[in-house]
């Protein structure tokens, strides 16, 4: 997340390190081309044709484009980069139109690099998954499916979270880090009154959070989560979950999601089967 304090460093170290490719979200990440080197691939998470654009212009004066583009709509988990207003009233053909939008921007760049669309967001959805092949997408990004696999390592109350979890659980907060975010309502989502808490033991993680101001601190309850602290947790999760019912193994997961895809891509759709 661009919003982590040290952003820049944690970057450079990935990058040294040997990381094949780096996904930045949170934020735009204008300077991501200078603090990584060419072997490096480096591949931005936007809400819109409109960020991607913007991002291009500035990546060029560095030379570079990105290697392949998440599009994540406002029905993801977790953190949004959408104003409160636009995810109340998000709709399936918001997602298709701006599916449609950026891939009509990347291919004006097909003469410099052919640069791959990814969809996010609830889109673990067979007829979905079809729209979006044939507004454009060449693949998928699925998050919240993983949670609820004998893989996963969070607690197994956070797993229990999610498979008991209703549509009217589904909640908006405001985040620290400066963005609206979706969670699960809990004891602790239902705490929030929008009220400062004390802050202790503050670690400095987010550049947007103020520890006088802010309402809570999310690191704590992010970790209380993970732990399986159902009354002091904040659980993240996407829109879809409570379509989650089971709990599965990876490999289980991803064959419905290729099976979806698989059903969903064609020939015709210009962008071959799909993939994840």
């Amino acid at each position: 997340m661009m919003a982590i304090t040290g952003y820049d460093e944690i970057i450079k170290q990935a990058a040294g390190a040997g990381a094949d490719v780096i996904v930045v979200g949170a934020g735009l990440p204008l300077n991501l081309p200078e603090l990584v080197g060419e072997d490096t691939l480096i591949a931005p998470i936007v809400s819109g044709a409109r960020a991607l654009k913007l991002l291009c212009r500035r990546w060029k004066t560095y030379n570079r484009l990105p290697d392949l583009v998440i599009l994540e709509g406002a029905w993801a988990g977790g953190h949004l980069g959408f104003s409160d207003e636009d995810i109340k009233n998000y709709k399936e053909e918001k997602l298709i139109q701006e599916t449609r939008d950026v891939r009509a921007f990347l291919d004006t760049l097909k003469e410099q690099k052919d640069i791959p669309l990814f969809l996010a967001g609830n889109a673990f959805d067979e007829h979905r998954i079809k729209k979006l092949l044939d507004a454009g997408a060449d693949g998928f990004q699925f998050g919240t499916p993983f949670i609820a696999t004998e893989e996963c390592d969070v607690s197994d109350v956070f797993k229990k979270v999610i498979l008991d979890a209703k549509k009217e659980d589904i909640v908006l907060i405001k985040s620290p880090v400066g963005m609206p975010a979706r969670a699960i309502r809990t004891p602790f989502i239902s705490t929030l009154r929008g009220e400062k808490q004390k802050i202790r033991d503050c670690r400095n993680c987010l550049r947007p959070c103020t520890p006088a101001a802010t309402e809570f601190c999310i690191s704590k309850v992010l970790i209380h989560a993970a732990k399986g602290n159902y009354e002091e947790g904040l659980f993240f999760a996407g829109d879809g979950v409570d379509k989650i019912n089971k709990i599965r193994t990876v490999k289980e997961v991803l064959d419905e999601a290729c099976l979806y895809i698989l059903r969903a891509g064609s020939p015709g759709c210009g962008h071959g089967e799909g993939s994840l």
